[in-house]
């Protein structure tokens, strides 16, 4: 039996009262602490307006409304994305689980941490209350609070657990799923109604002021918080059995209408996720399975019926159909004859195309195996055009070696015309240099026989000067045979230099054209690497293609391999038809046997049948007793 329910409507929307109980069951337990202090007598109103002037205190009301909106907040845009699939419906589901338990857990946490901050702070500015002396409030305070939660809380709580179940409704619903279960309903809100009962009781014994009261005082003062305390459990107790209660109506009014044959009514929504979620569960899935049976049953009846009068329209044609069915049973055993002369044909055929089969599968063969020699011949050129363009790639770095070498030789070659052409230069210097020496020395001579002559003209005083002048002279000889030495050789070495520069210069040349001739190859040298590049990709390409054709050839191979498994196939079959035929033209003679003996099973048929259609009458009468 299965727990799952259909969707009962598009709407999924959450009411606002969910959000108010839901903050309600936060913050209820504070103004009531409040009020339930001033009337146990543990504090003044002055004390109590001085403990909430304290604006430290009111962060935990702040994140009491928070909370709750928050929570309902991601609860809402949950919803919102459920798209009836069954991963959003267990994840909404589970979801809900955790969020309605949270609920729980949320306010007693917080109902558990108020006093521990109304104490800090009470501390922290040193403030006495005087029904508490020198002793400190928390207990008192912690146990007023939680029970309070305890009783007020779940008032709230329940009817906020009711809204939002209800709400989701039209959500998918499994035994799984399950928040609480009925008696953990029950038992749960029992519990905490009266733990709080005792706890609101019990709190009274921790205000020493109460200890000095007379037992009447005290019973005084306590009797009206335990009436209230009580008023409330009984109201927390009524609301939970009333939930119960009117789902438990709801059922019974189902139960009602399916006892008096009603189906008509609609499903039950799932407004409890627990016991009695799993029971209209059970309830709706038992009513529409019950209807469609029922509603087949009436379908099949009304159907059976035409059947049966077509039957009965059908068995009267059939019985002219059988005489004709003889006739034509003639006209197939004539049929059958020329039939099996048409199959010894095509089985002579069939063999003929077997044969060509075989032929045609032997080409194949021829050509797999060239198909595949003229692969391995493509991919051993593929592979020396690789070894090519690796030394490609060697000469390459070989020209540019050789550019640069000669590139730098044209450098050297032109740095030795400069510095021949520097060197003439310096010689033309060093020329002008001997003719001024010459020059020198000319002069230097006419001196030189100017004093011997103005010394021959002094006699015995000039001698001296006479020695002197033929010294000068003499040096000046020497100096201009020097200078014309001189001169020989830079004329000489010049020329030297001037015929070293011109060679320099054809040397310069020679290597501007070696380094041009290295250019030019290097190149060609791209050009062939990017020729050889292409060509290897276009081989790859070849390679592959041959690949594509070698594998196209062997799907061919496979192919006629087939072929010829089915010509083979096809000539037993052919040998079997011929066979077929002639057994078949044996029971053609059986069969108009047969057809007498069909005459006399009709007439018992259109007898039963009639038989059959007043029965079913007799049960369409009974369905027709109930409401679908």
């Amino acid at each position: 039996m299965t727990n799952e329910i259909k969707n009962f409507g598009p709407e999924k929307k959450i009411t606002r009262l969910t959000l108010v109980m839901l903050i309600l069951t936060h913050i209820v337990p504070s103004p009531i602490f409040i009020i339930t202090e001033l009337g146990m007598g543990a504090v003044t109103v002055g004390e109590m307006l001085t403990t909430l002037a304290d604006p430290v205190i009111y962060i935990i009301p702040v994140l009491q409304i928070l909370a709750p909106v928050l929570m309902f907040i991601n609860f809402r845009n949950l919803v919102d994305t459920f798209d009836g699939s069954e991963e959003s419906t267990r994840k909404i589901n589970r979801h809900i689980n955790v969020f309605e338990k949270f609920s729980i857990v949320l306010p007693v946490f917080f109902s558990a941490i108020s006093p521990a901050v109304y104490n800090l702070r009470y501390n922290q500015r040193g403030l006495s209350y005087a029904a508490f002396g020198s002793e400190s409030p928390f207990l008192y305070q912690l146990m007023l609070m939680l029970g309070i939660t305890f009783v007020f809380s779940l008032f709230t709580y329940i009817i906020y657990l009711q809204s939002i179940e209800r709400n989701i409704w039209w959500l998918p619903y499994k035994t799984e799923y399950k928040t609480l279960g009925l008696v953990s309903r029950t038992v749960t809100a029992a519990v905490f109604g009266i733990l709080g009962l005792v706890m609101v009781v019990e709190c009274m014994f921790f205000i020493p002021a109460n200890r000095e009261l007379s037992n009447i005082q005290f019973l005084m003062r306590i009797i009206p918080f335990v009436a209230v305390a009580t008023v409330m459990d009984v109201i927390d107790f009524f609301y939970n059995i009333n939930d119960v209660k009117r789902n438990m109506t709801s059922i019974s009014g189902l139960s009602n209408s399916l006892s008096n044959r009603d189906y008509t009514a609609g499903k039950i929504p799932v407004t409890m996720r627990c016991e009695l979620g799993d029971l209209v569960n059970d309830l709706n899935s038992f009513s529409d399975l019950t209807r469609d049976i029922l509603i087949g049953i009436r379908q099949s009846i009304q159907t059976s019926n035409q059947n049966a009068n077509i039957l009965a329209k059908s068995m009267d044609s059939a019985s002219k159909s059988v005489s004709e069915i003889t006739n034509g049973i003639e006209m197939i055993g004539n049929a059958i004859s020329d039939q099996a002369s048409g199959v010894e044909e095509a089985n002579a055929s069939a063999t003929h195309i077997m044969e060509r089969i075989r032929e045609l599968n032997q080409s194949i063969e021829v050509q797999a195996a060239c198909v595949n020699q003229s692969s391995a011949a493509v991919d051993e050129m593929v592979a020396n055009i690789r070894s090519m363009t690796q030394i490609l790639e060697k000469n390459t770095s070989a020209v540019n070696s050789l550019g640069q070498a000669s590139d730098e030789g044209r450098q050297s070659v032109q740095s030795a015309v400069t510095m021949s052409q520097e060197i003439i230069s310096q010689s033309a210097s060093l020329m002008e240099a001997s003719t001024i020496i010459q020059t020198i020395a000319s002069q230097t001579n006419l001196l030189a026989m100017n004093a011997a002559i103005e010394s021959a003209h002094a006699g015995e005083a000039g001698k001296g000067f006479a020695v002197v002048a033929d010294e000068i002279r003499k040096l000046a000889e020497q100096s201009s045979k020097q200078g014309k030495s001189i001169s020989d050789s830079l004329k000489a070495l010049s020329a030297s230099i001037g015929h070293v520069s011109e060679r320099t210069k054809e040397v310069q040349q020679k290597f501007d054209v070696i380094y041009n001739l290295a250019q030019t190859v290097r190149s060609q040298e791209n050009v062939i690497m990017n020729a050889m590049a292409e060509q290897s990709e276009g081989n790859q390409q070849v390679l592959d293609a041959m690949k594509q054709i070698s594998d196209t050839t062997m799907v061919v191979k496979d192919g006629s391999t087939e072929m010829m498994v089915g010509g083979e196939q096809i000539v037993r079959e052919m040998g079997l038809l011929n066979d077929s035929t002639t057994k078949i033209k044996d029971q053609m003679s059986d069969m108009e046997t047969g057809v007498a003996g069909i005459l006399s099973s009709m007439k018992e048929v259109s007898t039963s049948s009639e038989k059959n259609q007043n029965d079913l009458n007799k049960l369409g009468e009974i369905i027709e007793t109930f409401k679908l």
